[in-house]
């Protein structure tokens, strides 16, 4: 069960499109404005793949094992052995090092009795009102996002055995000697409260998060000769989690809330295009600029002993840490780093980094399209070509400065969020020695490594089956004829089959008189030019259709095609001929108001042909 409820508002108005001509002057029958909202409850399906690393990671013989070996426990390793012979793969750690520093308990995952899938409650309110040539819409949306997946570590003691004055009394929960003075790694083995098992992951469903956006868009009241829009999202998204999901500087076991892993706050969309070019070409612009997602200064390593290589890094003030080495190379990256790093980390100096605190750089796609639609020859089998374009701002950037120089035009910005790497712990002291990483906050790498491709692609279609037009001629054609069952058709019932396919002007505007306000002269002005242009455009058909009549068994299909094609074409020219008749008898707004095809038919006033069964003018 899944509830919804919404609504929709019609404010100043009425639903329908409509004026009120008066002797007061024109009064709007037609909605200023349009509220519509709602609020419901979305249930997300759970993967079916949820079971697979349960099903072998499960502490039991025969299950997956894991061999960690830290320190003087490390063997030395063969790499040209690996490679030739899999079998000499190290599945013992060295001798002669303290038992601390090998790991071989298995890890297991296992699923909490209240798991089950995410959910969240929906609410959205939108305003749409047309001003001036323009249609304006705002859109808000809130999201309440309930029974969010996430992980507990349930064999993790989270009892603190020491704690890192320098780095604002980080707790550590294993003994200094669990951690290896040379390299800083760390065992994890004595933070667990069974050490005959490693890891227990335990999937949990109880974490939360809330997402708020606003849009505005702008776009065209009509349809027009040229298509655009414009739109800007302003949003953020707020989540609850423990640090075995995100970064940690306490315990893991903690909860904490921050901006979300893929919080955009800012995001313009524009598009632009047309449809209106010779020969049935069309272009279509697509543009995404989108404000930088946050990411947290990170210690490359795990230093609180909880086993996750997720720490939080503490922004050490250059003016105050005591390890002259850290200090020199902080005030060398607060001076060189780009500007959203190091405003960052200014504003958090001598303080551990908050989870999410940084931002990246703006980003930006654009995606090009060029379309021709029209027919192959003399077959009238229609022929599409499309040609897109995806990326082109990252092919113009690696055109004009290469490979090794790119800005990162049109591309991700994954800035580096490694602010530390362990080199060595003082066991002494009770401190951590780390290096400080000159490219934090830079996004140089991701540009090399995950950086969106410049694509050409062309699609190219071509009708293979029969015109539709010659479809249609032989179903007018084959009754009586080449051994069809059933009588040949008559002039008047071609016309009254075909007749169907070219829309009476009069007949949509009177269908229309209410919510045009159709007066009662304008009525009967219509009625009775309708009967006069009925009376020309059926003689139309009849002449232009008379030689199907004559043909025998042997008649040419594409014949036929081509003298139904021209009637048509002969009868939609005779609706538009109409348009200088509506044009005395309906005002200049209620022509404007006029539904389809009164709107084609205007604007192809003046040309030699119609050719309005294919939109195209």
């Amino acid at each position: 069960v899944s509830p919804r409820l919404g609504f929709t508002w019609y404010l100043g108005g009425s639903p329908g499109r409509g004026y009120r001509f008066t002797s007061y002057g024109t009064q709007s029958l037609a909605p200023t404005m349009m509220l519509r909202g709602g609020i419901g409850e979305f249930r997300n399906l759970l993967p079916s793949t949820l079971l697979a690393d349960a099903s072998v990671a499960n502490g039991l013989p025969g299950g997956v094992s894991r061999l960690s070996c830290i320190g003087a426990a490390a063997p030395v390793p063969q790499w040209n052995d690996y490679l030739t012979d899999p079998a000499t793969l190290p599945t013992t750690c060295a001798g002669g090092a303290p038992p601390i520093f090998t790991d071989a308990s298995p890890t297991v995952r296992a699923f909490d009795r209240s798991y089950g899938a995410p959910r969240s409650w929906r609410g959205n309110l939108a305003a749409v009102k047309e001003v001036g040539p323009f249609s304006v819409m705002v859109d808000g949306v809130y999201s309440l996002n309930l029974d969010q997946a996430g992980i507990v570590d349930r064999n993790f003691s989270g009892a603190p055995q020491f704690t890192l004055a320098e780095e604002g009394n980080r707790p550590v929960f294993v003994a200094p000697s669990s951690i290896s003075a040379t390299s800083g790694a760390v065992s994890p083995v004595e933070a667990r409260v069974d050490r005959t098992f490693g890891r227990v992951i335990t999937s949990v469903s109880d974490l939360r998060s809330t997402s708020r956006q606003v849009t505005a868009t702008l776009s065209p009241k009509g349809y027009g000769k040229i298509y655009y829009s414009l739109a800007y999202t302003l949003g953020g998204i707020s989540a609850r989690s423990r640090g075995f999901d995100g970064g940690t500087f306490a315990s893991p076991l903690e909860m904490q809330r921050a901006p979300g892993d893929f919080d955009v706050r800012h995001q313009v969309i524009a598009s632009l295009g047309t449809d209106r070019l010779p020969r049935g070409m069309n272009i279509a612009l697509y543009a995404r600029f989108s404000s930088g997602l946050p990411y947290t200064p990170r210690i490359n390593g795990d230093v609180n002993g909880d086993g996750l290589g997720n720490d939080r890094a503490f922004v050490f003030d250059p003016a105050r840490v005591g390890d002259a080495k850290v200090a020199s190379d902080m005030r060398a990256l607060l001076a060189g780093a780009p500007s959203g790093a190091r405003e960052c980390l200014m504003a958090q100096l001598g303080r551990a980094a908050e989870q999410n605190s940084c931002r990246g750089p703006w980003t930006s796609m654009i995606n090009a399209r060029i379309g021709i639609y029209n027919r192959f020859g003399f077959t009238r089998r229609q022929f599409h070509a499309v040609l897109h374009l995806t990326n082109p701002a990252g092919g113009l950037d690696q055109l004009l400065h290469g490979s090794n120089g790119l800005h990162g035009w049109g591309g991700g910005a994954l800035p580096d969020p490694t602010l530390l790497t362990v080199r060595g712990f003082d066991p002494t002291a009770k401190r951590f020695q780390y290096e400080v990483n000159p490219r934090f906050g830079s996004t140089e790498s991701t540009r090399r490594i995950a950086a969106v491709p410049f694509r050409i692609t062309l699609d190219l279609s071509f009708d293979l089956g029969e015109p539709m037009m010659k479809q249609l001629a032989g179903r007018l054609m084959n009754p009586g004829r080449r051994g069809h069952a059933g009588p040949r058709m008559d002039v008047d019932s071609m016309v009254a089959k075909l007749r169907r396919n070219v829309t009476d002007p009069y007949e949509a505007i009177l269908d229309e008189s209410d919510s045009l306000l159709v007066t009662r002269d304008q009525s009967d002005s219509l009625k009775k030019e309708q009967i006069r242009y009925k009376a020309h455009v059926d003689s139309t058909w009849r002449a232009a259709l008379a030689p199907l009549v004559a043909m025998g068994d042997d008649y040419d299909g594409n014949v036929a095609m081509h003298i139904i094609d021209d009637a048509t074409e002969k009868a939609w020219l005779a609706a538009r001929d109409e348009v200088l008749v509506l044009e005395r008898i309906l005002s200049p707004l209620q022509m404007r108001l006029a539904p389809f095809p009164i709107p084609w038919l205007v604007q192809a006033k003046g040309k030699s042909t119609v050719g309005i069964r294919m939109m195209t003018f």
